[in-house]
């Protein structure tokens, strides 16, 4: 008998042993010591006042998605009013529609140096207000362009704000996320921070419905209403402020990110998950759905603005459902069922919108249909994958990685939101319905990907995680239940793999 298998028996002789003593009772967990430990001997209740302060604090951070949602949204959904682009002499496709809408990225891009440094310098709470304020000021910009005396000027106003909202949300979007893993209670971390994301929605829903709100208004005053809500909801201050030792002391150290092996694989993990959610396609049905639409034979500013504003709450109603089982199901298996199952309804709309094209307008079936797989894409995407974007790849980085390995997260999403925003309303212009092809063999790589590098991180503390990520294959380790000797108190005792 090897020396590892010896120690194993040992170790399970005396969890044996503990329990017929009668001392202890044994469970088999999936997770660590400490983590079941934590669950055992100190569940919060919600009958304490200190849990809804709590609550209370974690709902700041989350509003932080919020923002991203409206900010990240708007642009899309104006693009359905043809007063909106023929204010500005653009179309919802094409090079006026990729140009416009990246600038966003592009801001979120300039801001990524500063993303780390200014959460670790002066705090999570302190990122959020930074970028907060840059938002605000974006939003001015943005509001001002209807007193721009020509439309070049005007249009110079739109993109300079779209860059200072881009700007602002990569900081305040990864400060938000930050603050909420590393404040809730353990039993509730995964829960709350999965709830974090589905946040994005609501901005989302508010600048869908403001956008069709504004349908009813006369003249400019219909895309005006959209743009200067975005005043209305940034973040207040918060009065918390988090202190750090080590390399996030340094503003400029990303030596952590990089000095290890698992450090590596970490922030690995960290990019390819933000990375691939940005290219699943949801990003065209969310900055183009209008030109997707028009793919389908739906062209009036109204409808296209109604079923935008339904998308956002459908996609909003499956987030909050997979957000109750991300502890239940797991990161692992929700994010891969979710990515298999985006890749079936891309063959689906690939199909009707096909179909719609062959037969003309004629074919109502054909465009329902297309409607009805975009409609089941945000269910599947919504429903798996959204609750993990605030959760999963703040998990994976180790507490001395997490603000600078959010601002290399931030990277990964600026350059998937890139190519979202750049090459699908060119491709829309040039190759309509064909574009989808690509989502459907993307998504089935992706799929692959995941499964063969992603571990599951639930039920274990984060400083906890560093064994898996340290262990030769860290998926592997990561599927391994424990069996544990637990006293009355729910103090562990002893364990063992089971």
């Amino acid at each position: 008998m090897s020396s590892l298998q010896h120690e194993k028996a040992e170790g399970m002789m005396q969890v044996e042993r503990l329990a017929e003593e009668k001392l202890t009772e044994v469970k088999v967990v999936k997770g660590s010591e400490a983590f079941a430990e934590a669950l055992f001997k100190e569940k919060p209740l919600l009958s304490s006042a200190v849990t809804w302060k709590l609550i209370g604090c974690l709902l700041l951070g989350c509003f932080c998605q919020t923002v991203n949602g409206f900010d990240g949204s708007v642009f899309g959904g104006l693009t359905a009013n043809t007063r909106f682009l023929n204010y500005f002499h653009g179309t919802n496709d094409g090079n006026w529609a990729a140009l416009n809408s990246a600038m966003y990225q592009i801001g979120s891009v300039c801001g990524l140096p500063f993303v780390g440094p200014a959460i670790d310098t002066w705090g999570r709470r302190a990122g959020m207000v930074i970028g907060a304020s840059f938002i605000i000021l974006g939003c001015i910009l943005n509001g001002v362009t209807i007193h721009a005396s020509t439309w070049h000027q005007a249009l110079s106003l739109l993109q300079g704000g779209r860059f200072l909202l881009g700007f602002g949300v990569s900081i305040c979007s990864s400060a938000g996320p930050i603050y909420v893993v590393e404040t809730a209670h353990p039993a509730w971390r995964g829960i709350i921070t999965a709830y974090c994301n589905t946040f994005w929605f609501v901005g989302s829903i508010l600048a869908s419905g403001a956008v069709r709100g504004g349908l009813n208004l006369s003249g400019n005053s219909s895309w005006q209403l959209p743009l200067w809500l975005q005043v209305k909801l940034q973040l207040a201050e918060y009065e918390d402020f988090l202190n750090t030792n080590g390399t996030d002391k340094s503003i400029w150290d990303y030596r952590a990110l990089f000095s290890t092996r698992s450090s590596r694989y970490r922030l690995a993990c960290n990019c390819c998950f933000a990375i691939f959610a940005q290219w699943a396609g949801t990003g065209v049905l969310t900055y183009f759905l209008p030109a997707v639409l028009d793919t389908a034979g739906y062209h009036g500013d109204v409808v296209k603005a109604n079923i935008n504003l339904a998308y956002a709450c459908f996609q909003f109603a499956f987030a909050l459902l997979g957000a109750a089982f991300v502890d239940k199901v797991g990161r692992r298996w929700m994010m891969l069922g979710s990515m298999a199952s985006c890749c079936v309804m891309w063959i689906g709309v690939t199909s009707a919108t096909a179909l719609f094209s062959q037969s003309g307008e004629i074919n109502s079936s054909a465009a329902k249909a297309t409607v009805a797989c975009i409609f089941l894409f945000g269910a599947v995407f919504s429903v798996g994958i959204t609750p993990l974007q605030a959760l999963y790849h703040v998990e994976v980085l180790s507490f001395e990685m997490r603000a600078k390995g959010m601002g290399f997260s931030s990277l990964a999403v600026a350059v998937g939101g890139l190519l979202n925003q750049f090459a699908w309303p060119i491709s829309l212009a040039k190759i309509g319905w064909h574009t989808y092809l690509i989502f459907v063999v993307w998504d089935a790589i992706q799929w692959v990907v995941w499964y063969m590098i992603m571990p599951e991180t639930k039920n274990r503390t984060l400083e906890e995680l560093d064994k898996i990520f340290e262990a030769k294959r860290p998926v592997k380790e990561s599927m391994i239940p424990r069996k544990l000797a637990v006293d009355k108190e729910g103090t562990v005792l002893a364990s063992e793999e089971a």
